[in-house]
């Protein structure tokens, strides 16, 4: 049997949820089912659910694939309207037909504009939802496994998905299904618990320190500052996230 991306990446989402919910965060599927939701919806339920919930977030997943050999590996992405090549790429792949190119110069400007508002916000948890995933794995990896997963780091990219969201947003590429053994662990209900768990680690992490961060910031009063990141530049390519 053929693997597909949208049965993985909703078998993944739906143990995410699940994690979640032991670590006692509320979190909404855009499907909870087979069927095609738009991209354009997916951002919409997010930014609704902003509304009501300060502490929002938006976390796209996805599986990989390239007709490139032995491409593989895990990596996370955050919104940027300036992308290099292979992110653009990559934005092919998971646009689908909903091109960028569809956009006009103004939606581009106004959605970059709307992401930048985010943009600390979501490298920061990108970088600790990385963090997090591959701990999760060194720590579930069974001593007999060979293949070692690649961590391909946080990258800025331009994905339709992540276009005028209002909350801090993040696309997780879980792995390479062009690549067969990553494939094959990503249709493993055990290694899809693993992301879970990870992703799920990721998320409360974030919350958690962003919370302290303005009790901090209401203690002192002073402004808040954010570390743990590389500043955005004007070139686009990877994170640098410190530890």
């Amino acid at each position: 049997k053929e693997i597909s991306e949208k049965e993985i990446t909703l078998a993944i989402a739906k143990k995410t949820t699940a994690a979640l919910k032991r670590l006692g965060v509320e979190s909404r599927l855009t499907r909870d089912t087979d069927q095609v939701v738009l991209l354009d919806s997916r951002t919409a339920t997010a930014n609704e659910a902003s509304k009501k919930h300060r502490d929002t977030v938006f976390v796209s997943i996805h599986a990989n694939s390239t007709s490139e050999p032995h491409s593989s590996g895990v990596e996370i992405f955050v919104f940027n309207a300036t992308t290099n090549e292979a992110s653009s790429r990559l934005s092919d792949i998971e646009n689908g037909s909903h091109r960028i190119a569809k956009k006009g110069v103004l939606d581009l400007i106004f959605s970059d504009l709307s992401a930048s508002s985010y943009y600390a916000d979501s490298v920061s948890l990108a970088c600790q939802t990385n963090q997090e995933l591959f701990k999760a794995l060194k720590e579930d990896t069974p001593a007999d496994r060979t293949f070692t997963i690649r961590n391909r780091g946080v990258r800025h990219g331009l994905f339709y998905v992540l276009m005028g969201a209002r909350a801090p947003s993040i696309l997780i590429e879980v792995g390479f299904l062009s690549e067969p053994r990553e494939a094959a662990l990503l249709a493993s209900e055990s290694y899809q618990e693993i992301l879970a768990r990870g992703i799920a680690k990721g998320i409360v992490s974030w919350s958690r320190s962003k919370k302290s961060a303005r009790l901090a910031l209401r203690d002192k009063g002073g402004a808040l500052k954010v570390s743990g990141i590389q500043k955005r530049t004007d070139s686009p390519g990877t994170i640098t996230c410190n530890p």
